[in-house]
């Protein structure tokens, strides 16, 4: 497959997606630095290194297409006891991480104009046009978060991040 690139930066890479696939188009954003997958079954045990991903991303798209939930994302919980009483998932307000969305392409309610803040504008809109996500529970992906080269962290793509603050 041809790899496409897009300018360097978090805001111009989705930017640089949205663009490219043909609106409507299932798309998953995944951040780079995202290493396993792990879930808890209904009785509590923990499974570090899951093999399930792809199930999930198939029931998250056909949940989003059967009930025009706009998009879904996972808990990211680790700690289990923050999980009794949850659904395996829901759909309700919560934030869609800038690490990991699944959607379909429009980009009205992806794009965003900065990177620092991008997943509360996006969870702001999903919210307002749909009333909220679909939000996985009882999984998520491990990140390596600010411990790889590259990225947010080192892209220059934050900007002023008070003044960006500000305006959100």
């Amino acid at each position: 497959r041809d790899i496409i690139v897009g300018e360097l930066g978090g805001a111009n890479a989705i930017r640089a997606i949205c663009h490219y696939f043909p609106i409507g188009q299932r798309i998953l954003f995944i951040d780079d630095d995202l290493d396993r997958f792990y879930e808890w079954d209904c009785s509590g045990n923990f499974t570090r290194d899951s093999t399930r991903l792809a199930e999930y991303l198939d029931d998250g798209f056909q949940t989003i297409d059967d009930y025009n939930c706009g998009s879904f994302t996972f808990s990211f919980m680790t700690n289990g006891h923050w999980l009794k009483g949850k659904p395996f998932k829901e759909f309700r307000p919560f934030l869609m991480t800038g690490g990991f969305f699944g959607t379909r392409n429009d980009p009205a309610m992806i794009i965003t104009e900065h990177s620092h803040g991008d997943d509360v504008v996006r969870s702001v809109r999903h919210i307002e046009r749909y009333g909220g996500t679909l939000v996985y529970w009882w999984a998520g992906l491990h990140s390596k978060y600010g411990k790889e080269s590259g990225g947010l962290q080192s892209s220059g793509d934050r900007g002023d991040v008070t003044s960006a603050e500000d305006r959100l």
